[in-house]
C-alpha cells in the first residue's frame, strides 16, 4: 500500500508501479498481491457486482458502444456478452443481473431505455421508457420508478411481465432520487442536493406507499449512503450516522466527502462499516464542496476510508493521492472497485484480510 509520498502509476496492461517523489520506481513485494490495479479501460458507464455460491464476478457497460461485459477477478480473463450496440450512453444502471436501465442519446435525442441481456444470442431487447423518468430503482421483483412534473414527483410500479406502470404517491419534491438499502430492500425518496434549501429524506411505506419524513435534515447537505438498515447523511464537513432503534445520530467529524464517493452496493452482509473515499481540501475548496466537484472543478487528493457505523470513527484502507477521482463505489469481502472520473476506467482495490 502506497505511503503519503508514494504514488501509484497504472499501465495499459493493467500492471502496477509504485513512484516514490522523486519520480523512482519502488519495487513491489514478491509474493503478495498487487493492492490496486486496472479492470477495464474506459469509458465505463456502470458496473454490478454478480455473487454466486462458489465467487462472484463483475458485469460492466461501455460508454461508447453499449457492449456489456464480465470480468472474473479469480483469473483476470474478461469475456464480451452483448453485440447490440448503443453508442453515447450517458448513464446506466444496473438493476437486476441481467436488466440494465440504460440512458443513451440517438441523433441528439434523449431516450431511456430498460434492456435485458439475452447472453445465449449476445442481444440487448427491452423499451422505451418515459423521458421525463428522474430515477429508477429495483427491489426484490418490482421496479419503481420517479417522474417530474412542473409541481413535483410522482411514483410508479412497473411490472415488467405484463409492461405496464402503476401510480403509487405523488410528492411535492420537483428534484429527488430514489434510493434502496441493498439488504433490507427499503426505499427511500431524497432531495437532491441544493445550496439553497435543506436535503431532507422519506422512506416509502412498503405496505401503504407513503412518505414517512425522516428526522435527518441539513441545510448543508451532500447526500444520504443507505447500507445494512443504516442511515448516513453527509454533511459539508462531516456525517451523520442513524441507526435503527437510536434516538440520536452517531457523528463523524472532519470528513469531507458525497454519496458519489461512498459505496453504492455491498456484497458483504450485516456488516458494520460504510466505505468512501474522503478528500483532503484547501480552505477554499472546503468553502465551496461539494458543489465544485459536481461541476468537475476540483482535482481532489483522497483516500479510501472505513467508517464504523457504530463509534463513527474510520480507518485508511488506501491513499490514492490525486489520480483517479473516483465515484461508484462497490464492496465485496476481498475487493473494491470504483470508476476513476479522470480515465474513466474500472478499477479494483486489494483488501485481503482487512474485513
Amino acid at each position: 500500500m502506497p505511503t503519503n509520498s508514494q504514488l501509484e502509476v497504472i499501465a495499459s496492461d493493467g500492471t502496477v508501479s509504485l513512484l516514490s517523489q522523486s519520480g523512482q520506481v519502488i519495487d513491489q513485494p514478491s509474493g503478495g498481491e498487487l493492492p490496486i490495479r486496472q479492470v477495464a479501460q474506459g469509458p465505463i458507464s456502470n458496473y454490478r457486482v454478480i455473487s454466486t455460491a462458489e465467487s462472484y464476478h463483475i458485469r460492466y457497460i461501455k460508454s461508447d458502444t453499449g457492449f456489456i461485459y464480465d470480468y472474473y477477478p479469480q483469473t483476470n480473463n474478461e469475456v464480451r456478452l452483448t453485440n447490440t450496440s448503443l453508442p453515447r450512453i450517458t448513464n446506466a444502471l444496473w438493476l437486476a443481473d441481467d436488466l440494465v436501465y440504460i440512458n443513451y442519446n440517438n441523433d441528439g435525442r434523449d431516450v431511456n431505455y430498460l434492456a435485458h441481456i439475452d447472453i445465449t444470442n449476445g442481444s440487448l431487447d427491452g423499451q422505451i421508457f418515459p423521458p421525463e423518468i428522474s430515477s429508477i430503482v429495483a427491489s426484490d421483483d418490482q421496479i419503481l420508478y420517479l417522474v417530474m412534473d412542473d409541481s413535483g414527483s410522482s411514483l410508479y410500479r412497473y411490472n415488467a411481465n405484463s409492461g405496464s406502470s402503476q401510480f403509487l404517491l405523488a410528492s411535492d419534491l420537483q428534484q429527488a432520487d430514489l434510493l434502496i438499502d441493498q439488504e433490507t430492500k427499503e426505499v427511500y425518496l431524497a432531495s437532491k442536493i441544493n445550496p439553497s434549501s435543506s436535503q431532507v429524506l422519506y422512506r416509502v411505506n412498503p405496505g401503504t406507499y407513503r412518505l414517512e419524513l425522516l428526522p435527518t435534515r441539513s441545510q448543508k447537505g451532500a447526500g444520504f449512503v443507505i447500507a445494512s438498515g443504516t442511515i448516513m447523511q453527509l454533511e459539508k464537513d462531516s456525517a451523520k450516522i442513524y441507526k435503527q432503534n437510536e434516538s440520536e445520530p452517531t457523528i463523524v467529524g472532519e470528513i469531507f466527502s458525497t454519496a458519489g464517493k461512498c459505496q453504492t452496493a455491498s456484497n458483504i452482509i450485516e456488516t458494520q462499516e460504510i466505505i468512501c473515499s474522503i478528500t483532503d481540501l484547501d480552505d477554499r475548496d472546503q468553502r465551496n464542496w461539494p458543489f465544485n466537484w459536481f461541476m468537475g472543478q476540483l482535482k481532489p487528493s483522497e483516500r479510501i476510508v472505513s467508517i464504523d457505523t457504530n463509534f463513527g470513527g474510520y480507518f485508511d484502507i488506501i491513499d490514492l493521492e490525486n489520480v483517479y477521482d473516483i465515484e461508484k463505489l462497490q464492496v465485496t469481502p476481498e475487493y473494491l472497485y470504483f470508476i476513476s472520473r479522470r480515465t474513466g476506467g474500472l478499477y479494483e482495490v486489494f483488501r485481503g484480510s482487512v474485513l
